[in-house]
């Protein structure tokens, strides 16, 4: 029942919000794949199940994705709704999911890199202090986000929550490349897949901001 509460007051706001703008299907269908897209995303590399229900998002995309095909207006148009609606729910649910999947990474880069920098700075030859302030301006960075996601959660705004959650995981885990230490297991996919692109761009000057990508 709560579920279904929570859902129709997602819908209504989307609703709304769809209704005082001028995006085409086209431009609806192309956000709401980009959406998707990032849930998937983040449920991959985090091992993260979706809930049981009655419409898996897997069973929505692909409805979404008839409906775009045939292009019957009405019926394009219930089922972009609602789909729209189910992601924003999910998308709901997911942040409050990586706003401690985040602090943790945070207050674990924080912790290990501290720990890391006095032992290069005894142990490595070739340490120099702009090492250690890298690593902790990706910190900075981070910590950054994570207040940025819990903003936008709060107004509403769950995909830009996500991205900046995404971001700033992005961010504690650049600390760990600085200073060439791993990160736990359970961010080593991310690293991988969100980090270790970047790393060559990055590592070439001072930190940048993910938002320049």
């Amino acid at each position: 029942m709560r579920r279904v509460l929570a859902f129709l007051i997602v819908l209504t706001s989307v609703t709304a919000l769809v209704a005082g703008t001028t995006l085409s299907y086209r431009e609806r269908k192309k956000l709401f794949d980009q959406r998707i897209h990032l849930i998937f995303e983040i449920r991959e590399l985090f091992s993260l199940t979706e809930e049981p229900s009655k419409n898996s998002l897997k069973s929505v995309q692909a409805e979404t994705d008839e409906a775009y095909r045939e292009s019957e207006r009405v019926k394009l148009e219930k089922t972009m709704s609602l789909a729209e609606g189910e992601i924003t729910y999910h998308a709901r649910k997911l942040s409050l999911t990586m706003e401690d999947i985040s602090e943790e990474a945070y207050r674990g880069a924080m912790a290990e890199t501290k720990e890391a920098i006095e032992h290069l700075k005894v142990k490595d030859p070739a340490w120099t202090p702009e090492r250690r302030d890298r690593s902790l301006r990706y910190l900075l960075l981070a910590k950054g986000e994570n207040e940025q996601a819990k903003r936008s959660f709060q107004s509403g705004n769950y995909f830009l929550s996500l991205q900046q959650y995404k971001r700033a995981i992005s961010y504690s885990l650049l600390s760990y490349k600085v200073l060439d230490i791993q990160p736990k297991e359970t961010y080593q996919t991310a690293a991988s897949v969100w980090v270790e692109p970047l790393w060559q761009k990055a590592s070439k000057g001072k930190a940048t901001s993910l938002n320049q990508k």
